[in-house]
């Protein structure tokens, strides 16, 4: 089914030249990237998100460490409650 999708004029010649390089027409390599981006996502364990809430004490002092980190740098905004 043809579709119209806006590429910015880098991000196009990068892929150009990809499929060049890799010996496949344009509309080859978009597909097998869509195809690995969409069967990568569906890949995920079941208890992924379950995974990631259960975090050791470690883990919850390095991501709250970052978080002030981050807070920190920024200059344009005001840190975010969170």
């Amino acid at each position: 089914m043809p579709i119209s999708v806006y590429i910015p004029q880098s991000l196009l010649v990068a892929v150009e030249r990809r499929a060049r390089t890799s010996k496949m027409s344009l509309n080859q390599l978009i597909v097998q990237v869509l195809e690995r981006e969409v069967t990568a996502r569906s890949e995920w364990s079941v208890d992924f998100f379950d995974r990631l809430e259960s975090t050791t004490p470690a883990v919850s002092e390095a991501a709250d460490e970052m978080s002030k980190a981050i807070r920190h740098k920024r200059r344009s905004k005001k840190p975010a409650r969170l």
